[in-house]
């Protein structure tokens, strides 16, 4: 007869992270609980059902922990991520938006190959003015369901190689957006109607293409700082290095900034780094950042396209012996000068699990 324990599902768990923390599958899993459990306990999705309090596991004997723990090892973390978004126009502030959300990420190493896991178990958006919140609660909704997410980076880079689970992610989205035509299948509004259609097929471009939701991810903070090369390697982390990054301003028009690398301070185990990135201004589309703006901001501001800049300011540090980012502040300043400018500020922090 097996040995079973009763584990208590705490509110950021999943399928796959109560999985990685026992050294099992999510069929493993899934099995043993639905032939432990009674009926109204059982698991037939691809969830956790929202009623389960418990899911019961297998107890391995030293002999299958020991087989286990050679092919499989997993760690994890919890981060923290506060961002403060401002958009100013003729230097009077338009928008105003304060980001919390929480991650919980389990980095696993099967047969040498390198894993993460990802869950947002926390994202709490509040802007103004006020009439953007019901939208942006939408948003912060299809951010949970593409977050939870199984990514395997690429071995050179650390960036983002393939979305593991991408199949999993296109039903969860496939359910959802099913329910919000649903609830919102009341709209009498030719605007209203035609402006969720936009953002239902927008959404649907990015988590159906497996490129476009990798794009995705990239273009979140968290992502993009979580995701470089101290994940699968320790020579050359601080050489000067090039990267493109989209526009926030200007239709996601990519620019290109210039990065150097300075060491703050060191230990045995830790490097605290200073990254300066400055704009690559033979590299910019000059054409299309001034029709964007004409399109979006001309009307409003009255001024003519003038100078464009965009320039990021990172202090990170880094544990360089367990390969996880410790701690991280980001600036990001993007401006049409006199007439627009987005200010971006971004805190992350790793904290107890």
């Amino acid at each position: 007869m097996k040995e079973l324990i009763r584990y208590k599902i705490q509110r950021e768990d999943t399928l796959e992270s109560i999985a990685a923390k026992h050294g099992l599958s999510i069929k493993e899993l899934v099995t043993f609980h639905n032939q432990s459990c009674g009926v109204t306990e059982t698991i037939l999705n691809d969830y956790l059902p929202l009623h389960l309090e418990h899911i019961f596991l297998e107890i391995k004997t030293e002999e299958k922990q020991q087989k286990s723990n050679n092919t499989t090892t997993s760690n994890k973390a919890r981060y923290r991520a506060e961002q403060t978004v401002i958009t100013k126009i003729n230097g009077i502030i338009q928008n105003h938006a304060d980001t919390k959300r929480e991650f919980f990420v389990i980095k696993e190493y099967n047969n040498s190959k390198l894993l993460i896991k990802t869950a947002l178990v926390e994202n709490i958006i509040k802007i103004n003015p006020m009439a953007l919140q019901d939208a942006m609660n939408i948003i912060c909704e299809v951010d949970l369901l593409k977050c939870d997410a199984i990514l395997e980076p690429d071995l050179k880079t650390g960036k983002i190689k393939k979305v593991r689970n991408h199949d999993e992610i296109i039903k969860r989205w496939k359910k959802y957006r099913n329910n919000l035509e649903s609830k919102f299948g009341f709209i009498r509004s030719d605007t209203t109607k035609n402006d969720f259609k936009r953002f239902i097929d927008a959404s649907e471009n990015v988590i159906i293409n497996e490129e476009n939701l990798k794009t995705d991810f990239n273009a979140k903070l968290f992502f993009d700082l979580f995701f470089d090369k101290y994940l699968v390697s320790k020579d050359n982390l601080f050489d000067s290095f090039n990267k493109k990054l989209n526009s926030q301003l200007l239709e996601n028009i990519p620019v290109e900034l210039k990065f150097r690398q300075d060491i703050l301070s060191e230990t045995e185990d830790t490097v605290t780094v200073r990254k300066v990135g400055e704009l690559n201004k033979n590299s910019l589309n000059i054409d299309g950042l001034k029709k964007s703006y004409e399109e979006r901001y001309l009307p409003i501001v009255g001024y003519k396209f003038s100078e464009y800049n965009f320039s990021m300011r990172e202090h990170t540090i880094l544990d360089v012996t367990n390969q996880w980012i410790e701690d991280s502040e980001v600036t990001i300043i993007e401006e049409v000068k006199n007439n627009v400018q987005i200010l971006i500020s971004y805190k992350l922090k790793k904290i107890e699990t």
